[in-house]
């Protein structure tokens, strides 16, 4: 048959199975390509290219992998197989070495290629999340103990490596992206729109369905828009969000580019937090901080997208009473613009680290008296927070200020701490006690709050602390799983973990934490 003439071809040319994995070969893969065709289905295209014809120093690499040298051979092979029954499709290339190549010698140890089933257990584990030291531990038991399918109990004959590098985890990681459907020899914008369009063979419903907005950057002045909220986080959304409290935050250095991720938070029934919403979109070019990419018009761009992919629930548009947010007055502004009427609180955590950067920029010194007005302002700025009136915050600033001056002239203390607790008492003025800010961050504002929530005030949240905790755990835990050696994952990585892996498992942990709670109350 055809098929076999072509096998036979190739084994004539030293490019069967058996010839290609002899130590000894001069052939190597240079890529591999997967497609779907309508006739035969999905078919593979490799190209082989003679390791004389690589010169290692073209890509300015300083060392030298082949086992051959550099003899300019222009011998390459292009084979393309259905990838179901491996049937051969065509068998193109050149297949004539030069003279060169052909009286060429071993000149190095060629690098021997990973067994196949250690990069099946490697992977495995790796996929259940398993750490790179922990792949390496159990590598390293398999390989003492002959452990591995296949693997000789003498490997002076083997034609393979089965102890693992570090540089082998690269491979790994690219047949961990490949099982996650993440093609990572295409750029990642371009996966990501491959996905989500209806035209393209790669669209993946299941992921559509979870990103409520997308907008690719098409122009030098555009950024990159995509925010999620999988159906799960749908529901919530309207169980405890509307009508309720949410939580703002925003967090970069989740990827490799320079995104930022703001994320919509609501509270269970067990007040614990509950993603809603994840708004993620670019820092606009030419901007040198990440963290400062942003403004109020594209955050409240996508609260908007936001609100409008909830649609209707009994008739009513979705709409949060009371949120909270950092001392950053862009989400507030935000807010504001993308529910009406809503009443804004700001973290006190937040609030304070505000207040103690400029107290401790004013105050340098390590005097005693320096460090006796710092504890006096601290003791100060607490009392502050619990006011109730604007008059009587405003008449606190007033006194304190009093006070410091009379220090001042009786010279009890230094003038210098006495001064710049004067300046930062005008710093607390003129900012923080401008009555709509200092409703925010006061006492006040939470007992506001409590009537609009009709809820004790305990309820009311005086924190971003369930965001900030979420935040944690999505670099230090559930994105780790995704790093090589700690290195930022691509974008689309990040967009297809979230929604196929992080999202999913936090709620179905959640949904089962909720049915064993049930049953334990049950049992007392």
């Amino acid at each position: 048959t055809g098929a076999g003439r072509a096998r036979s071809f190739l084994a004539a040319h030293n490019l069967d199975l058996a010839a290609r994995e002899d130590v000894r070969s001069r052939w190597s893969v240079k890529w591999a390509r997967k497609e779907s065709r309508k006739k035969e289905g999905a078919v593979e295209r490799v190209l082989y290219q003679c390791d004389c014809g690589y010169d290692h120093t073209h890509h300015g690499s300083k060392k030298h992998h082949n086992a051959f040298d550099f003899t300019g051979c222009l011998a390459h092979v292009k084979v393309t197989v259905i990838t179901k029954t491996h049937k051969m499709l065509w068998v193109r290339g050149y297949f004539e070495h030069n003279s060169g190549c052909q009286h060429a010698i071993v000149m190095c140890m060629p690098e021997l290629q990973v067994h196949p089933s250690v990069y099946v257990v490697a992977l495995a584990q790796l996929l259940d999340g398993t750490s790179t030291t922990e792949i390496r531990a159990k590598n390293r038991a398999l390989f003492q103990t002959c452990g591995y399918l296949e693997q000789p109990h003498t490997l002076h004959t083997s034609s393979y490596r089965w102890l693992l590098k570090q540089s082998d985890f690269r491979t790994l990681y690219r047949q961990y992206h490949r099982v996650l459907g993440v093609n990572v020899t295409e750029a990642p914008h371009v996966n990501i729109d491959e996905w989500l369009s209806p035209q393209s063979p790669q669209f993946n419903s299941d992921l559509a369905a979870a990103i409520f907005h997308y907008t690719p950057r098409a122009a030098k002045g555009d950024r990159f828009e995509i925010c999620i909220a999988t159906p799960e986080m749908q529901k919530a959304s309207w169980r405890y969000g509307h009508k309720s409290q949410i939580i703002l935050d925003g967090t970069f250095g989740l990827c490799d580019k320079r995104l930022l991720l703001f994320i919509v938070m609501g509270l269970d029934e067990e007040r614990k937090g509950v993603p809603l919403a994840f708004l993620m979109f670019s820092a606009p070019l030419g901007n040198r901080q990440t963290s400062a990419g942003y403004n109020t018009a594209i955050i409240q761009k996508l609260l908007h997208a936001w609100k409008h992919s909830l649609g209707r629930h009994n008739g009513q548009i979705f709409h949060a009473l009371v949120a909270i947010t950092d001392t950053n007055l862009i989400e507030c502004a935000a807010l504001l613009i993308g529910f009406p009427g809503i009443w804004l609180l700001i973290c006190k955590f937040h609030l304070r680290q505000s207040w103690r950067n400029h107290r401790n920029r004013e105050l340098k010194g390590k005097s005693p008296g320096h460090k006796d007005i710092k504890a006096r302002l601290r003791t100060f700025e607490e009392a502050l927070v619990k006011t109730t009136s604007i008059g009587n915050a405003r008449a606190a600033i007033t006194y304190e200020r009093e006070v410091l001056e009379t220090l001042q002239e009786s010279q009890s203390l230094p003038p210098g701490p006495i001064e710049k607790g004067i300046t930062h008492l005008n710093y607390l003025s003129s900012y923080w006690l401008s009555e709509n800010l200092w409703r925010s961050w006061s006492d006040y504002g939470r007992h506001i709050a409590l009537k609009i929530l009709q809820i004790p005030f305990e309820g009311v949240l005086p924190t971003t602390n369930h965001l900030e905790s979420f935040n944690g755990l999505l670099k230090n835990k559930h994105l780790k799983r995704s790093q090589r050696n700690g290195r930022r994952i691509r974008v689309d990585v990040l967009v297809k973990s979230l929604t196929t892996q992080i999202l999913p498992v936090i709620f179905a942990q959640r949904s089962m934490e909720k049915v064993e709670k049930k049953r334990i109350d049950e049992l007392i």
